[in-house]
Order: structure tokens, then C-alpha cells, then sequence
């Protein structure tokens, strides 16, 4: 059980990182959105920026040896 709170724990500060630096340049594009659509486009933005977050494993990426490593194996 405390696995799964400490995984909740990451998720939260993951996306709470990444809305963080890209909250700016939401709120910039969203002038270029109506005002009476503009609540409604903002809030479906931060939905799809949540989901492709939660997408995201980072912890299987590999490191930059390893991808050069790997990169050249299917190179030969």
C-alpha cells in the first residue's frame, strides 16, 4: 500500500513540475483564444498536458551511453 502512495506522491510532483514551466506559455496562448472559450480550452489543455505526463515512464530511460550503445547495435 505504500507503494502505491508513494507512486501517487510522483505522479503529483510530476505534473505539478511540468504545469509549473509550461504555465506561462498557456496562459500566453490562451489571449489568442475567445474569452467565452477560453476557460473550457484552458482546463482541456491541463487534461491533455496530465495525460501525456502520466504516459511518460521515466524511469526506464536509458542513459545517454546506453542509447548511443543501442544506436549503434542496430546501425550494423
Amino acid at each position: 500500500m505504500n507503494d502505491k502512495l508513494d507512486l501517487a506522491k510522483k505522479i503529483k510532483q510530476k505534473r505539478e513540475y511540468v504545469l509549473r514551466k509550461v504555465e506561462p506559455q498557456i496562459r500566453r496562448q490562451m489571449k489568442a483564444i475567445p474569452n467565452r472559450f477560453r476557460d473550457d480550452v484552458e482546463q482541456e489543455v491541463r487534461i491533455k498536458l496530465f495525460q501525456s505526463i502520466d504516459k511518460v515512464k521515466f524511469e526506464n530511460t536509458p542513459t545517454i551511453f546506453e542509447f548511443i550503445k543501442n544506436n549503434q547495435k542496430r546501425r550494423k
